[in-house]
Order: structure tokens, then sequence, then C-alpha cells
């Protein structure tokens, strides 16, 4: 199946849509974008972790054809920045859910929980017995210990409050509606 990509643009909204052999798609992008995005054919491409990615080759300065993700198309930052998701859908190509920062910006952005939590930032202490937990946070390479809680969700709450001091807008938070 070859590989096509429309786009729909109905009331304030524009959605391209993208056909092929991952699936259909339909992904959010904003109305100024319309017609730069309509040139080009995008396609899904599913990443090795699983997360599923769109991109369409360009033609680069010079007539060289490379694939370009249609996030860093659309936010087009300098080749020493990334580009990624505010949330973890990646339907969501607007610029509102968009963010342009260093990759050690975007690490923050991830979740990494350890094995017995599932919260980012947090790890038990000695779980069986003493029923702790401990929040826990990397500053510049070394990690910080923020305290011994009672519950997982305070070990959480306690590095989101952190996180957030830290790392403002790129921060990943266990709780982002608190």
């Amino acid at each position: 199946m070859v590989p096509m990509s429309s786009v729909l643009v109905k009331n304030d909204e524009a959605v391209l849509v993208i056909t092929g052999k991952l699936g259909q798609f339909h992904v959010l992008i904003d109305l100024e974008d319309v017609d730069r995005v309509a040139e080009h054919n995008w396609h899904a491409h599913k990443e090795r972790n699983g997360t599923v990615y769109f991109r369409a080759n360009v033609y680069r300065t010079g007539g060289k054809q490379s694939a370009i993700l249609l996030h860093r198309f659309l936010m087009n930052p300098p080749d020493s920045m990334t580009v990624f998701h505010r949330t973890p859908d990646t339907l969501d190509c607007r610029k509102s859910n968009l963010l342009v920062g260093t990759k050690e910006q975007a690490a923050w952005k991830k979740c990494t929980p350890r094995q017995n939590s599932r919260y980012k930032g947090v790890s038990g202490i000695d779980p069986w017995h003493t029923k702790q937990w401990a929040a826990h946070i990397r500053v510049n390479g070394v990690m910080k210990w923020l305290g011994r809680h009672m519950t997982e969700i305070e070990a959480a709450k306690a590095y989101d409050k952190v996180a957030k001091e830290l790392h403002g807008e790129y921060a990943y938070l266990n709780f982002p509606e608190t």
C-alpha cells in the first residue's frame, strides 16, 4: 500500500489524514500550517519503543532529499535543538502540544519510573517491611534525595513539586492536573 496523506479542514480544526501499512491516523495540526503540510506526502513511522511518529521526504538546500518528522517540520528548530510533545499523544501536532528544547530538556519530559514504583522519581524503601517510599530527582547528573514518605503518592507529589521548580514546562509530572 502506497502511503497517502490529505488534510481536512472543518470549522476551526485541521486534521492530517495519513493512510499506509500501519493503518489510518488522524493527526491534529494548526490551521496556519495546512498549506505547508499539504505540500508533502506524510506517512506513519513506528519507533522501536512502539511510538508512532509521522514523517515525509523533503528536499533540503542543495537538492538533497531527507526524511523529516512532522513535529520537527512544524516547529522548524535550529539543528542543535529537538522537538517533543508536551503530552504522550503523538497524534496532536498542534504547536500548543509541541516544545522546542535541548536533548536534556526532552529527557526531563520522559517518564522512566523505577522498577518497584509506577511513578517517576519514586522508589520503595524495603516496601515489604517499612512500607516507606523515597522521592529523588537527578540534577545535573547527580541524584538528589527528596526525603522519605509514608505513601507512594506522597513521594510522587514531592517529586512533582521539585521537578516543576527545576524544569518548569519541560518537567514530566506524575500528576499534571495538580
